[in-house]
C-alpha cells in the first residue's frame, strides 16, 4: 500500500510540474489536468487513511497479542508446576503400592491356601469378598443373618453368608 501511495504521490508532482510550468496553455487540458490531480489526491488520501487504520489494528492486534502471551506463559508455568506435582505424587503412590504389595505377599504366605481360593473365587465372582456386618445384617447383601450364623460371627469364626456366601466380620 505505501508503494502505491509513493506512486501517485510522485505522479502528482510531475502533474503539478505540468500544470505550473506555463508549457501547457490549452484552457481545456488544463482543466482536465486540475480533474486528474484532484482525482488522484483524492485517491492518495483514501489511502493514507486505509494505511492509517491499518497501522492502528496492527498496533491493536500487537498489544492484545501481547497480552496473550503473558497470559500463556503464565498458564505454562502453572501447567509445567502441576505437572511437576502429579509427577511427584505418581512416584510417591508407586513407591507405596510397591511397599502394599510387599505386605500383601507376607501377609498372604500365613493365610491357610484354602481360606486364600476361597477369597479370590468370591472376589472374582462378586467384586469384593468380605461384608461387614452391622445391626445383625450382612453388609454384601443387605439381608438379616439367623441368629447362629450370627453368634458364629461374633465367635470370631470364618463364617460365609448364607444368602450371598461373602465372609462376614464383625468391626
Amino acid at each position: 500500500m505505501d508503494w502505491e501511495i509513493d506512486d501517485l504521490s510522485t505522479k502528482l508532482k510531475d502533474m503539478e510540474k505540468d500544470l505550473y510550468s506555463g508549457r501547457i496553455k490549452i484552457p481545456k487540458e488544463l482543466a482536465s489536468l486540475q480533474q486528474e490531480i484532484a482525482a488522484l489526491k483524492g485517491r492518495r488520501t483514501q489511502l493514507e487513511d486505509k494505511s492509517l487504520n491499518l497501522m492502528e489494528q496492527i498496533e491493536s492486534n500487537r498489544a492484545t497479542l501481547d497480552k496473550t502471551a503473558l497470559e500463556f506463559k503464565r498458564i505454562e508455568v502453572e501447567w509445567k508446576s502441576r505437572q511437576d506435582e502429579l509427577n511427584h505424587k505418581i512416584e510417591s503412590e508407586t513407591q507405596s503400592i510397591a511397599q502394599l504389595t510387599g505386605k500383601r505377599a507376607d501377609a498372604v504366605r500365613n493365610i491357610d491356601p484354602s481360606i486364600l481360593q476361597t477369597y479370590l473365587a468370591l472376589r472374582k465372582q462378586k467384586g469384593y469378598a468380605v461384608a461387614k456386618v452391622e445391626q445383625g445384617i450382612c453388609q454384601g447383601c443387605r439381608i438379616a443373618l439367623p441368629a447362629g450364623e450370627l453368634a458364629n460371627v461374633r465367635s470370631g469364626r470364618l463364617v460365609q453368608c448364607s444368602s450371598c456366601g461373602r465372609v462376614m466380620y464383625l468391626p
